[in-house]
């Protein structure tokens, strides 16, 4: 009990950096709202942004796995920081950068699908936004 309380604060937690973030994009403030992400990586899954472009898949899977099950609410949250992290990136014309996050956060929401009995009704959506700006940006490198 104490550990699914526990859980569900991190979350909580973690959406309200999120929502930090995009309002830190919208407003310019990229480098504040990266050094958000890279704080919220290294809190919550111990890995920084450089080394998590760089995981197979069977690792990102393992980074959203608590308590011994895949965790849809991780996954989704990890996926999210690194579409706002492409977002900044593409929005300062690093496309490269830019389609190296939405590239894995692609791949966590398709982790959702294969792994999760609790998939979000806007999985698909989600999917097509990250097809869409990986396809933005590999036209502009």
């Amino acid at each position: 009990m104490f550990q699914q309380d526990y859980i569900l604060r991190q979350i909580q937690e973690i959406i309200q950096v999120i929502a930090r973030i995009i309002g830190l994009r919208e407003e310019g403030s990229y480098e504040e709202a990266r050094s958000h992400i890279e704080t919220a990586l290294l809190g919550v899954w111990n890995v920084h942004r450089n080394d998590l472009l760089d995981l197979s898949e069977e690792r990102l899977n393992e980074l959203c796995i608590v308590e011994g099950a895949f965790h849809t609410q991780f996954a989704i949250a990890l996926a999210d920081l690194l579409k706002e992290d492409g977002a900044i990136y593409e929005e300062e014309g690093k496309f490269f950068h830019a389609g190296e996050s939405y590239k894995q956060a692609r791949v966590i929401n398709t982790l959702v699908l294969s792994m999760s009995n609790e998939i979000p009704f806007d999985i698909y959506d989600r999917i097509a936004d990250l097809d869409d700006a990986i396809s933005r940006n590999e036209a502009e490198v």
